[in-house]
């Protein structure tokens, strides 16, 4: 496999429609700030757990220059060159550092009008190969209960879920991630 900061692979949505899945660079600066314009403001809260109207300078560079070892993140883009969009950001944290090894954060966003194509199961199995390559054995995710997409995404998806209610509408999921090639994934190859 080339180096995760290499990666790139077409991908077909549930619709016809084809998105490329890249490693994000620090040239999708201005990217990713549009397509934060472009959530809906439930998606935003969905996310992000909170009312948010922009992202933060110190949040653009954070998520923009991870360094594809503890922090790995993938962008999916239509459009070339400069009409090149991003349509959906997915990125894992690694936790070792916390006491969890083995696990890494999930997160994962998808603008509105990507939603419900298949875009969030591409962007999570694709994030889970890299993971498993890399040693990690399960995503964990914050998620607020209403946030029902995402929960079927997760409960969808074949790897083992673990939801835990952990108070004020919000749920920790664990996802135990396949070991071996052969297991099921988010495409059900």
């Amino acid at each position: 496999m080339a180096k995760t900061e290499e990666y790139r692979r077409e991908a077909l949505l549930e619709d016809g429609g084809r998105v490329t899945i890249r490693a994000i660079e620090p040239t999708d600066r201005d990217r990713l700030r549009a397509a934060f314009h472009r959530l809906s403001a439930e998606s935003v809260a969905l996310r992000f757990m909170q009312a948010k109207r922009d992202l933060s300078e110190g949040e653009l560079s954070y998520f923009v220059e991870p360094d594809f070892e503890r922090h790995v993140a993938l962008v999916a883009t239509v459009g070339a060159d400069q009409d090149e969009k991003i349509v959906g950001v997915g990125r894992y944290i690694r936790l070792d550092g916390e006491g969890r090894p083995g696990s890494a954060e999930l997160a994962l966003a998808v603008i509105d009008d990507y939603q419900g194509r298949g875009l969030g199961a591409y962007l999570l199995e694709e994030l889970a190969g890299i993971a498993v390559e890399s040693g990690i054995e399960r995503f964990e995710a914050e998620v607020l209960a209403a946030n029902a997409r995402v929960l079927r995404l997760f409960e969808h998806c074949g790897y083992g879920v673990t939801p835990e209610h952990v108070g004020s509408g919000m749920l920790h999921v664990s996802l135990r991630l396949p070991q071996s090639k052969g297991q099921k994934g988010a495409s059900g190859t």
